[in-house]
């Protein structure tokens, strides 16, 4: 008790420079946006020059920022 997420963000979008509200409020998961579109565009391309019908599980790491949604 006490120690609950009462809204969790997924997108970081104050860090991103988008400040919606006065100051950043929501408790988010924030992943490295950047690297998530190469890796993405990488795997793409590779499965359309090699004709691969697969699925492939990319493990990027992330980080909870602790904001006022939080405990």
């Amino acid at each position: 008790a006490g120690k609950d997420f009462q809204l969790l963000s997924y997108d970081n979008l104050e860090d991103y420079g988008c400040l919606p509200y006065k100051e950043p409020c929501l408790t988010t998961i924030d992943a490295p946006k950047a690297r998530l579109a190469e890796r993405s565009s990488d795997l793409l391309l590779e499965q359309i020059g090699k004709s691969l019908d697969e699925t492939v599980i990319v493990r990027i790491p992330t980080r909870l920022v602790v904001r006022k949604t939080a405990f």
